[in-house]
């Protein structure tokens, strides 16, 4: 899973035209994926905390090292410059889960 911020002054709808034109298609056509949504994160409590991150993003894939053979592809460099251009780096989060 994988946990980040959009940059200050992206909207949302940017974001969605990105992810549902551009990134998800691509990603969900690589050898390894094997699911890949996206979700928005928002406040259902107007008392609660702002949430660290914006996105989260749950990818089951075959492995982490076909993870890292996927983002290093020569086909995702023009995905992950886009990404770069909406998201915040620096917030991103990743976590692994194995069943068990």
């Amino acid at each position: 899973m994988i946990y980040y911020k959009l940059k200050k002054g992206v909207a949302i709808e940017d974001f969605k035209k990105y992810s549902i034109g551009v990134d998800q298609p691509v990603l969900k056509k690589q050898k390894g994926i094997i699911e890949f949504k996206v979700y928005e994160v928002s406040k259902l409590e107007p008392d609660t905390v702002n949430p660290d991150f914006d996105i989260v993003e749950n990818i089951l894939v075959e492995s982490y090292e076909r993870w890292l053979e996927i983002v290093d592809a020569d086909e995702m460099a023009d995905n992950g410059e886009q990404w770069l251009e909406l998201c915040d780096f620096n917030s991103r989060q990743v976590y692994m889960k194995k069943l068990i």
